[in-house]
């Protein structure tokens, strides 16, 4: 199953990352649906920009941030999305189950939530390496979060 999603305009700063992560989760979901085999992704925009209000931050990111090749897994325990969106939600909220929420899901949905886990704190005022706290030693994202701490990003 191919992917091929064309928007007339995507912002590359806040919203391409968002799109591309969702659009190819999306897809292999419908693979899984379908019994098909996952094919490629294209992603096609009209009008690819960076606002003005952004330029300083996305300068910042590609000066501090470090290079890391980082590969998802494919996507497991497809059944457990509900289960998911429903950790994901507690966590926007600030529920106090949030954390037990995220320790009952499937590694694949664990490692995502804790990722969700970690902005949420980091919103709510934690430092970023304080947040790491609810990132399993053993998650691939966690290394990236490190990585970015000893890159010199802001720690709020």
């Amino acid at each position: 199953l191919h992917a091929l999603v064309y928007m007339r305009s995507n912002d590359v700063f806040l919203g391409l990352p968002y799109d591309v992560f969702l659009f190819t989760m999306f897809q292999e979901l419908l693979t899984f649906e379908l019994g098909a085999e996952l094919g490629s992704y294209y992603h096609c925009v009209a009008s690819l920009h960076l606002y003005e209000r952004n330029v300083a931050a996305a300068e910042s990111l590609l000066r501090d941030s470090p290079i890391c090749e980082l590969e998802m897994p494919p996507l497991s325990h497809r059944g457990a999305l509900p289960d998911f969106l429903q950790t994901e939600r507690a966590l926007r909220l600030g529920s106090g189950s949030a954390e037990r929420l995220i320790q009952s899901l499937p590694t694949y949905w664990q490692q995502l939530a804790e990722v969700l886990g970690w902005y949420s704190l980091v919103k709510r005022g934690s430092t970023r390496s304080e947040a790491l706290r609810v990132v399993s030693l053993d998650s691939p994202y966690r290394e990236l979060l490190e990585q970015q701490l000893a890159g010199g990003s802001s720690e709020t």
